[in-house]
């Protein structure tokens, strides 16, 4: 079959810009709360202690989304997560076996 490099190419802009603004919108949701408490507090104003508590837990949030973010719209990425998870099940795997097997033979 013949593929259209053409058709392929808008396809992979829209998968990056669904990808930048995916990553934007949560970079803008979760530093906003971090930022207005900083600066209410500069200004002088008074501050809730929730607001303050809120910005960090978003930042943290956003920390944890962006690997999901990049896993749900990068095929390539999610490929390559999926090859890390396999090689360290099978590390443990391993491991455990040398484990068990020594641990028995030890045990004779």
């Amino acid at each position: 079959a013949v593929v259209s490099t053409q058709s392929t190419g808008a396809g992979n802009r829209n998968k990056s810009l669904l990808l930048t603004c995916c990553l934007a919108g949560t970079f803008l949701v979760s530093w906003t709360p971090f930022v207005a408490y900083n600066a209410m507090e500069r200004l002088g104003g008074s501050v809730p202690q929730g607001l303050y508590i809120t910005g960090f837990t978003f930042i943290f949030i956003n920390t944890a989304a962006n690997p999901f973010l990049y896993t749900v719209t990068n095929r390539r990425f999610s490929q390559y997560v999926r090859s890390l998870l396999q090689m360290k099940s099978d590390r443990l795997r391993t491991v455990y076996r040398r484990q068990t097997t020594s641990s028995a033979s030890s045990s004779n």
